[in-house]
């Protein structure tokens, strides 16, 4: 009798958690499927605000730069071809 209860205990115990588990997964997956849907968004929103942020950062290095001779305002410094975005610290207030 109570060994049987002790187990049945158990085996109900990890039937739960195993419903638990099954749950959680789904949810999980649930929240991957949303981020995968608006993650263009976001992405489109990050781009723009990009976008704005390397606008104002033109105007200021063409203010900044502007007795410079041969200075070419958003020429690539570093001469290649590869894109890469600029750090977070070298970013003027309120840019990108």
């Amino acid at each position: 009798g109570l060994v049987a209860a002790g187990a049945a205990a158990i085996v109900g115990g990890l039937y739960r958690v195993g419903q638990m588990n099954a749950h959680r997964a789904s949810l999980k997956k649930e929240r991957e499927e949303v981020r995968r849907a608006l993650l263009p968004f976001l992405q489109a929103e990050a781009d723009a605000t990009f976008m704005e942020g390397k606008k104002a950062y033109r105007e200021l290095e063409a203010q900044v730069m502007d007795g410079v001779e041969g200075w070419v305002v958003d020429e690539n410094v570093y001469k290649t071809k590869k894109f890469v975005p600029p750090a977070l610290s070298t970013m003027p207030k309120g840019g990108y």
